[in-house]
């Protein structure tokens, strides 16, 4: 046929796992309260395979970490992935661990 332009159509599937905000991509990580308060290493997945990220002690929930070249990749361009802690409570507690919190919390309060 007669020379001229292609054209072509991509659709980009949604993934339960990520979200794209122009360059960069957004992720979701849980972590325990117990692990929020004194601090932990999670794997992170990112378009590239999974990464280790070190949660500091004392992250709040909510808080975001920026994972620097982990976003999308143009050849103008690279994004960051950046990965949300979301922090989980037990919806039941032993006796024992009731006790233990309640006096953690006097602790507090001093």
């Amino acid at each position: 046929g007669p020379a001229g332009d292609l054209l072509l159509k991509v659709n980009i599937l949604s993934s339960p796992v990520f979200t794209r905000e122009d360059m960069n991509i957004l992720t979701t990580v849980s972590v325990n309260f117990t692990e929020a308060m004194l601090g932990t290493e999670v794997d992170v997945p990112t378009l590239d395979g999974s990464v280790s990220l070190k949660i500091p002690a004392g992250t709040q929930p909510g808080q975001k970490f920026r994972l620097k070249g982990k976003g999308i990749v143009t050849p103008k361009a690279t994004g960051d992935e950046y990965v949300t802690i979301k922090v989980t409570l037990p919806k039941t507690l032993t006796d024992e661990q009731k006790d233990l919190i309640e006096k953690f919390q006097e602790t507090l309060k001093a």
